[in-house]
């Protein structure tokens, strides 16, 4: 069993000629026209850690409360490289930064950065024969969509410099900038796709391959004409539109799966308990207990590789958090770190400011670019917006350590990054 999990960060699903784009990304197509592509998919987070939280634990981003990247995570609470090194599988991970993402989740096996990729490749070579599962995020497609590894200081730089040019004071000169941005998008997914994805995909030889995105990305279009945007990182993390949400999952394992166009409402904890049933590896040492705050929120989608449709009516929650990048320490209370949450059914959707409290609904069937809402009056929500507040209280902060909050900023700091 040789299993490739590869998650291109900010991949939007209609970047792919597989899902509808002008853009040229065969190599994407070929894996999405030999399996299974799955039409409409919700990321549980706008950001990196929290949607990969929710997609390796199959638990909604708010149930596991990961938004500082040193949060150790949950306990208890078994993970997609669990479910590997129980059946004795060699596991790894190659990451965008091996200072961040998963620098606190031992299981997942650091083995070196996606970014240094004569090392990542010489790695799948020295495994031409036995079982592995390996886990891939590619960075390039994240803002500064430069396919070379930066320096932290110069990565930031450059990002604040496209974030700037995205915040002109002259409208005219701002939309100029920002098609001029969505160009280096263009370039570094269909770089991604037809540059760096095939020797991976020869070096690898995997018998099944994973490819999802962790979120999708956005460029300022819902900013107002004086908003700036000098205290963020990025533009995908900030609110829960479809652009930052919707993601592509393509799943081709010949064989084991056919090649089918599945049409209904996926959701990225769905990943997780999909591809255990795919792959026969799941067992109850791989979930937590019914009923705890932990348990798995996905369902496992591997009836609809037969039929192309999912059975069920299903809702995706998602949400997104203050940022506390930056910050010494993270409040205890959920009410303090979220920002917002969205409830999302197959053609309609409801957003909530925490804050606020006020839901606002949106038909995605009639609206699909999200223009025009609906703010629903408290006292008479919709079956949506009754589930959204059925599950705000399940949202928790999951346990963090001051001391290494402290080490990882001085680290930033050291490297230049803040």
């Amino acid at each position: 069993m040789r299993v490739l999990f590869l998650v291109a960060d900010s991949l939007r699903a209609d970047a792919l000629g597989c899902y509808g784009s002008d853009l040229r990304t065969p190599t994407v197509d070929q894996l999405a026209s030999g399996g299974a592509r799955f039409e409409t998919v919700i990321s549980s987070a706008p950001w990196t850690l929290p949607s990969l939280g929710a997609m390796l634990t199959g638990v909604w981003s708010h149930r596991l409360g990961l938004m500082k990247w040193e949060q150790p995570w949950p306990r208890g609470v078994p993970t997609l490289f669990d479910a590997f090194r129980r059946k004795g599988i060699e596991t790894a991970s190659f990451v965008f930064e091996p200072d961040h993402l998963f620098s606190a989740c031992p299981e997942a096996s650091v083995a070196g950065s996606s970014q240094d990729t004569d090392a990542m490749l010489a790695w799948f070579r020295a495994r031409r024969h036995g079982d592995y599962f390996a886990f891939v995020h590619y960075w390039w497609t994240h803002v500064p969509y430069v396919r070379r590894r930066l320096a932290l200081a110069t990565w930031n730089q450059v990002c604040r410099q496209l974030l700037a040019l995205l915040s002109a004071p002259d409208p005219a000169t701002r939309l100029a900038n920002r098609l001029q941005i969505q160009g280096l998008y263009a370039v570094a997914v269909q770089e991604f796709s037809e540059v760096w994805l095939p020797p991976l995909l020869e070096a690898a030889r995997a018998d099944t391959v994973v490819l999802v995105s962790d979120h999708g990305e956005s460029w300022g279009e819902r900013l107002s004409a004086t908003d700036t945007l000098d205290d963020v990182f990025d533009l995908h993390g900030n609110h829960l539109h479809e652009e930052v949400l919707r993601v592509p999952w393509i799943l081709h394992s010949p064989g084991l799966v056919p090649a089918v166009t599945v049409s209904g409402l996926a959701r990225s904890v769905d990943v997780l308990p999909t591809l255990l049933e795919v792959l026969a590896l799941d067992h109850p040492s791989l979930r937590a207990p019914s009923g705890a705050s932990h348990a798995r929120s996905g369902r496992s989608l591997a009836a609809a590789l037969g039929t192309g449709q999912l059975a069920g009516e299903h809702v995706a929650f998602s949400s997104r958090n203050h940022d506390f990048l930056d910050a010494p320490a993270l409040p205890s209370e959920p009410s303090s770190v979220y920002a917002e949450f969205a409830c999302r059914s197959l053609y309609r959707k409801v957003l909530m400011d925490v804050r606020g409290a006020h839901a606002r609904e949106y038909d995605l069937r009639a609206d699909p670019a999200e223009t025009s809402s609906i703010r629903l009056p408290d006292d008479s929500p919709s079956a949506l917006a009754a589930a959204l507040r059925s599950e705000l209280p399940h949202a928790v902060v999951s346990p963090h350590h001051a001391e290494d909050s402290a080490r990882m900023g001085q680290r930033l700091k050291d490297l230049g990054y803040l």
